[in-house]
């Protein structure tokens, strides 16, 4: 059973080909078309503090259209398929809003981690995180 039809309830026509995978691969598209748009933006209108704080709010702001919306409930009358078309609607901006707030955060997330390493042009080993963990 499809995640999205548990949570919902439904388990009608668009439910069933929509599953976590087809979540996924819609924010890898979003990703995939504006993550350099969206990076030079940001680069040039905002600090570095500013960038991540931003991106983590979005990331934390997704969930409200879930929390907000709750468990649909089809009005009498209404076409079942109708219902689900629009039930669907929070879990996609779900999915959107998450994968804006990752291309805030990662390539800034990235720049600080090497602009943290020591200079002196040591190579980046896979120890680094222990090199930079506080009290080190």
């Amino acid at each position: 059973m499809r995640i999205a039809s548990a949570l919902t309830g439904f388990a009608g026509a668009l439910f069933d080909p929509i599953g976590m995978g087809d979540l996924f691969g819609l924010s890898a598209l979003v990703v995939l078309a504006g993550q350099s748009r969206l990076t030079g933006w940001a680069r040039r209108r905002r600090s570095h503090a500013q960038r991540l704080v931003r991106g983590l709010a979005v990331s934390g702001a997704a969930f409200l259209p879930l929390a907000l919306v709750g468990a649909p409930v089809i009005p009498p009358g209404w076409p079942v398929e109708l219902a689900e078309h629009i039930a669907i609607i929070p879990i996609l901006a779900t999915a959107l809003l998450l994968a804006v707030g990752t291309m805030l955060i990662c390539p800034f997330a990235m720049d600080m981690i090497v602009s943290s390493l020591p200079a002196g042009g040591q190579p980046l080993r896979p120890v680094w995180a222990v090199r930079l963990a506080p009290g080190r």
